[in-house]
């Protein structure tokens, strides 16, 4: 990179006009007005919903069709779906674990949809899946819709064979299409609008916007530039999450029987901005809920996450539908403010909720630019000594005479 880059990079007008471009405020969005996001959970019940043909929406097997039609030629076994009767189609949400199972008895034929929002596969969970709608319905049959941002297929082989790599910007042309369909109620039609258009605001990039027209153009003017403040990125990034690992595994080599490391579930990209961790009384099967977030599958865990906004320690309490008690009960403890316990983010609706925060560094701090390596990694250092002493002893006291040994199932 030429000494120039930078300043060619500051004096491109295009620079401005994508600023303003991602200034400008967003539509209203009902959707977006209601915390869906990124939020997995919530994007499948409303798939779920969509694809009901008894629910009040009116729209028939419409998007099982658009669906299907987009899956079909993905499939070793291609599908016409023309030649479906698709006939009194049922619909349910985690179905032994499974996002959304789509039967029609009319065909004889199941539909596996499983959805990626911030995470990967794990444990074999697609061919245990097609196993299991298998046995459920013997001599049907089985195909699956593998739902992610990017239409990322399967890792495995034979999940490829069976399973259709779908992604979120399908979805969306799916939707805008079916609300484009004079037929299908105004009201209707604008639910899916705003679907589709948080899709491509919130979770996958819209190919044909301005923004990304302007942002294409702008990288391959200055990319050497553009790359140079990415690693620059990266490398404190880095720096950041080694400080705490370092930190964290301390701790664990000196106190084993205190603490331990969360191990990811997949190896998902996100998953580097945070290191998960929990006392060791934790991992019993009173926590244990949580099937989809860590190989843990705990529904508790410490959160040592970092951004070039801001770098925090929370206790955040993950996706476990079937546990609503014990989610209530660990979000009441926030809601009562009771020290260290602060008022959640979020609530027990959401996949997830925190109830307890350690901000080490604020958006306001401007901590990314402003500080060295060294003034971070002290600031890291100095709050992690005084969580191990004051807030830790408190939090597992109240865990343990609050939440753990309690039967939840019967609450």
């Amino acid at each position: 990179m030429t000494s120039d880059a930078l300043p060619d990079l500051a004096a491109d007008p295009r620079l401005a006009q994508l600023e303003a471009l991602l200034r400008r405020p967003s539509p209203f969005n009902i959707l977006t007005a209601l915390g869906v996001g990124r939020q997995e959970l919530r994007h499948s019940d409303l798939l779920a919903y969509l694809l009901n043909p008894h629910r009040p929406h009116g729209l028939g097997d419409r998007l099982t069709r658009a669906l299907l039609r987009r899956a079909g030629d993905l499939l070793a076994e291609p599908l016409d779906v023309d030649a479906l009767a698709l006939g009194d189609l049922s619909v349910q949400r985690e179905w032994s674990f499974i996002d959304i199972l789509v039967e029609s008895p009319a065909d004889k034929l199941v539909i596996i949809i499983e959805n990626k929002v911030d995470s990967g596969e794990h444990s074999d969970q697609l061919s245990r899946y097609y196993r299991q709608a298998r046995k459920h319905r013997p001599g049907w049959r089985v195909l699956g819709i593998y739902l992610t941002l990017d239409a990322t297929p399967p890792a495995e082989e034979h999940d490829r064979a069976r399973y259709a790599p779908l992604g979120y910007a399908d979805v969306a042309a799916a939707l805008s299409a079916i609300a484009g369909d004079v037929e299908v109620e105004p009201d209707v039609q604008t639910l899916l609008r705003h679907y589709a258009q948080m899709i491509r605001s919130k979770l996958v990039p819209d190919a044909d916007s301005d923004v990304t027209r302007t942002a294409l153009g702008f990288y391959m003017e200055h990319h050497a530039a553009l790359d140079a403040v990415i690693r620059a990125r990266d490398a404190r990034q880095k720096m950041i999450q080694q400080t705490f690992d370092r930190l964290l595994t301390a701790t664990i080599k000196a106190h084993p029987d205190m603490l331990r490391r969360d191990e990811y579930l997949t190896d998902f990209n996100i998953h580097r901005w945070y290191t998960r961790f929990s006392p060791v009384e934790w991992y019993q099967p009173d926590l244990q809920v949580a099937q989809r977030w860590t190989k843990s599958q705990l529904g508790l865990l410490f959160e040592f996450y970092h951004d070039p906004k801001q770098v925090s320690l929370v206790l955040n309490v993950g996706p476990a539908p079937q546990a609503h008690a014990l989610r209530q009960a660990l979000y009441d403890l926030a809601v009562q403010q009771r020290q260290p316990f602060r008022r959640a983010w979020n609530d027990p609706s959401g996949d997830y909720f925190n109830i307890y925060a350690r901000p080490i560094f604020r958006p306001e701090d401007n901590y990314f630019a402003a500080y060295d390596d060294e003034t971070i990694r002290r600031a890291i250092r100095a709050n992690w000594d005084d969580f191990l002493e004051r807030d830790l002893p408190v939090i597992r006291a109240t865990i343990r005479h609050e939440i753990l040994g309690r039967s939840w199932d019967n609450v």
